[in-house]
């Protein structure tokens, strides 16, 4: 973490292995809000089509944006730690919306239970109490202007996943000491898994 997936193109690396990039062409205006090459109430770039309008060739502009699609609707990076107790070997980081404009935040397999934040909301229905809805807003911000903004959203990100990894550091270490203290109370012996987890999976 972060994953690639929020780099902007091309990414800071460029300048070192190739020649400077010309300037950027001008953007287009957004005081033009019934353009055929913009949405309203103003442009933006993931709504543009030049298709069959009148000089579509030479549309003018260009728009920073993350290599990650604008259409994502989640993302996650999935760990197996055959080292660890099967309690917390498995670990996965999940981000609603996409990875550019969002937080991944971690959660153990063996949980029982979600924050309301992942499991309320609907895509038909507004809610800031959804992490879907809220990250998704950023991500619209995002749109207007990628590269003014990405600054203060990475800070914001570093901070989130920064307290996820000490989360994390700090539940497995209680963990462990929960575990070995359960082994020891069953006279060595490791304690019987809870019911209803099981190996293996189904498909409906």
């Amino acid at each position: 973490l972060p994953p690639a997936s929020r780099a902007a193109a091309p990414t800071a690396h460029h300048a070192a292995t190739h020649p400077p990039l010309p300037p950027p062409l001008p953007r287009p205006s957004p005081s033009l809000p019934h353009s055929p090459l913009s949405s309203r109430p103003a442009p933006q770039p993931n709504r543009w089509t030049t298709a069959g309008t009148p000089g579509d060739a030479q549309a003018p502009g260009g728009w920073e944006r993350a290599i990650s699609m604008f259409r994502t609707l989640f993302a996650f990076v999935a760990q197996a730690r055959p080292g660890l107790p099967r309690e917390l070997a498995g670990l996965v980081w999940f981000a609603a919306d996409s990875p550019h404009a969002s937080c991944f935040v971690p959660f153990y397999l063996s949980q029982s239970s979600l924050p309301l934040a992942l499991t309320n909301g609907s895509q038909a229905d507004f809610t800031w109490a959804s992490s879907w809805w809220t990250h998704n807003a950023v991500k619209r911000l995002m749109d207007v202007n990628f590269q003014g903004m990405q600054p203060a959203v990475a800070a914001a990100q570093a901070q989130c996943e920064e307290e996820g990894r000490r989360t994390v550091q700090a539940a497995e270490a209680e963990a462990k000491d929960a575990l070995a203290a359960a082994v020891d109370a069953a006279g060595g012996a490791a304690p019987a898994p809870p019911e209803g987890h099981h190996h293996g999976h189904s498909r409906d």
